[in-house]
């Protein structure tokens, strides 16, 4: 069945494989898009669309942009009346569509979408993020205050009416600076959890942390300065970081995903590091109290070889590590509160575990997993 009036729009980069396995899957959608626009954000071999029985077209950016110009450059292409915006590793349910375009109807209505989910696998990373992360109005339906940029339908006149993402550059976000000015120009945001788009992207640890972090890093550390000195950036980091960690930490071993546990460490160690880098560079801590923290981490992982190989690894992926710091003598006693979650992990042999069979587990589960690319792990936090 077509349409009535609509382009899909969908994006790559370095990540053909996704957007072909979409375009494959179009055909049992209970209604079809006319046109199909495919924005090639520099991906190293150019993407090649191959034969389409929808009209398709191709707009390859060069260099990489970043998704926010992606998205910018492909939303504003269409000629149709209807945009409907899918991220390249989103599947959805065959009603998706028709389901958005009697949403899209409704007073008042300026963008719709279905409930989204992560089911990437059952790989550690997919579970971690199907219990804590990309999941979202999964209830709702009806009116919502946000809805994310992975699959969504919108008129061509109300991108228009609203200048699509404004001025806005960050590569992170675009979403929510949609959804504002969607908003701010008097209109609502429908999403209907009688459908469902999941995402399909297995992504490996580190990249998982470079990811959240990109979303959260600029906010945090302009707050930062405003808890002047060494005392004040660890009160600081203790409670935007290791509060929330513990919660989920206890959720974790509440719901028997013990190796969660290790998610959660390693994410902590790779902000409180980054921001500390900062802080450091900014003066807005001392060296000897950036030099602190990983020089602690290294002592209490002394005891553990095999999971402090595996923790620096991932840290040395992600572009991170525990050393460089030796020439300054560290200051340690203001880090003593902060390490108390590890200290009772240890105390009650989580860390013994972990460093044996938790290990173990971890590699076993990366041995058979194959990790898509990710732009986030190309990501830098300046």
């Amino acid at each position: 069945m077509s349409s009535s009036d609509v382009t899909l729009c969908t994006y790559t980069y370095n990540d053909a494989a996704f957007v072909r396995e979409l375009l494959a899957g179009v055909g049992a959608w209970n209604v079809r898009p006319d046109a199909v626009v495919v924005v090639d954000d520099g991906s190293a071999s150019p993407f090649e669309p191959g034969e389409s029985p929808i009209p398709l077209r191709v707009i390859r950016l060069d260099p990489n942009c970043g998704i926010t110009k992606a998205k910018r450059t492909g939303l504003s292409a269409p000629e149709t009346e209807y945009i409907f915006s899918m991220d390249a590793d989103v599947r959805v349910s065959p009603d998706y569509l028709e389901t958005c375009l009697r949403n899209i109807h409704r007073p008042g209505v300026g963008l719709t979408a279905g409930a989204v989910r992560h089911a990437a696998g059952n790989d550690l990373v997919s579970r971690y993020l199907q219990t804590f992360g990309d999941n979202h109005n999964l209830t709702a339906n009806g009116p919502v205050d946000f809805i994310p940029g992975n699959a969504f339908l919108l008129a061509s006149a109300t991108w228009k009416a609203v200048g699509g993402f404004g001025d806005y550059q960050e590569s992170v976000c675009e979403d929510h600076q949609l959804c504002k000015r969607i908003h701010a120009h008097g209109q609502t945001l429908w999403s209907d959890c009688t459908i469902s788009a999941w995402q399909t992207r297995r992504i490996s640890r580190h990249a998982h942390c470079m990811r959240v972090w990109k979303w959260l890093h600029r906010s945090h550390k302009a707050q930062l300065a405003t808890f002047p000195g060494d005392r004040g950036a660890v009160v600081y980091l203790h409670e935007i970081l290791l509060k929330p960690l513990v919660e989920r930490v206890e959720e974790a071993l509440r719901l028997n995903e013990s190796l969660f546990v290790y998610l959660e460490l390693l994410y902590l160690s790779f902000t409180v590091l980054d921001m500390l880098d900062f802080a450091r560079i900014k003066g807005l801590v001392t060296p000897e109290l950036a030099a602190g923290f990983p020089f602690e981490l290294r002592r209490r992982l002394v005891a553990y070889r095999r999971l402090g190989l595996l923790w620096e690894e991932d840290l040395r992926r992600a572009g991170k590590s525990l050393h460089g710091c030796e020439a300054v003598e560290p200051e340690t006693e203001q880090w003593s509160e902060f390490f108390a979650l590890h200290d009772s992990l240890e105390q009650s042999g989580f860390l013994a575990w972990l460093n044996g069979q938790g290990v173990l587990n971890i590699l076993a589960d990366e041995s058979k997993t194959e990790y898509a690319f990710s732009s986030y792990s190309q990501a830098s936090f300046t």
